[in-house]
């Protein structure tokens, strides 16, 4: 196996056990209150409570315009800087052998023998406060991937390293390093149909979970306005994925890697341009 720290091997094998983001995105699961409905975009979001943290659980849901397994391809690095408004810079700092990692972490296995597709990556991500007079955000974390081969349902799990420090440094000033408790998302194959035009395609029903610890000092206002981001950076990714497919953002040189298989480059700093060609 890769020379890994104690707490990354940990942190691996809570990123790899998805059974609670899966049992979080059943609309069934309980705890949960409704706080958003986008009739327009189809976006529903409800919330729990978490005495341990200062924002809400969040769970969100929507369709997209595209296949489950083409969804996560839209959340990577060089494809986040040109959708998402608060993403400032982000790279990939390790990617994993899973067959090699499998040898110490169960869950891995578990997961292999289900899916077609299986990702394990340390990432480091920087973003912009939504918040004027706040201070941008910085994360460290594991982040783990995978396709179901039955189903196709998607499914992205990420937790923050538990050791600050093991993944990215925690020494800039531009930043708070703040914490992924929980995050991550379920797409399942559905037919999309399109808001405007009542068109329909191959999509995928998303659920969002997200319980994020900003850390520092957090006005009680702000969980309301990070619900009210959240759902308007839903509407601007479905946008986004609708308007720009990814053989037309690779025929056009915007990506160089057109599908999950095609790697990364590690080290490498993605930054959002401040003016898109698109």
């Amino acid at each position: 196996m890769e020379s890994l720290a104690a707490s990354l091997v940990h942190d691996i094998a809570k990123a790899t056990d998805v059974g609670d983001i899966i049992s979080l995105a059943d609309p069934t699961a309980p705890g949960f209150r409704l706080a958003k409905i986008d009739e327009v975009h189809g976006i529903t979001m409800h919330v729990r409570e978490v005495p341990s943290s200062p924002i809400h659980l969040m769970r969100a849901s929507v369709s997209m315009p595209c296949t489950p397994r083409e969804f996560l391809r839209y959340l990577d690095l060089d494809l986040r800087l040109l959708w998402d408004e608060y993403f400032l810079e982000g790279s990939l700092r390790r990617s994993l052998d899973v067959n090699d990692i499998a040898k110490t972490v169960s869950s891995i296995s578990t997961l292999q023998r289900a899916s077609s597709y299986v990702s394990i990556q340390f990432k480091h991500v920087g973003f912009r406060s939504p918040v004027p007079l706040l201070s941008n955000r910085d994360f460290e974390f594991v982040i783990v991937e995978s396709v179901d081969e039955a189903t196709a349902t998607a499914t992205l799990k990420a937790v923050s390293a538990s050791v600050t420090g093991t993944v990215y440094p925690a020494n800039d000033e531009r930043y708070i390093r703040g914490r992924i408790d929980l995050s991550g998302f379920v797409a399942k194959p559905c037919t999309y149909v399109d808001t405007v035009s009542g068109a329909t395609r191959p999509g995928c029903q998303v659920t969002y979970i997200a319980l994020v610890n900003p850390m520092g000092l957090i006005p009680p206002f702000v969980v309301n306005v990070v619900i009210g981001k959240q759902a308007s950076g839903l509407v601007g990714l479905q946008r986004f994925i609708r308007d720009h497919p990814l053989t037309v953002l690779h025929q056009r040189q915007m990506i160089t890697a057109l599908t999950l298989d095609e790697k990364m480059e590690v080290g490498r700093v993605y930054r959002r341009r401040k003016q898109s060609k698109l």
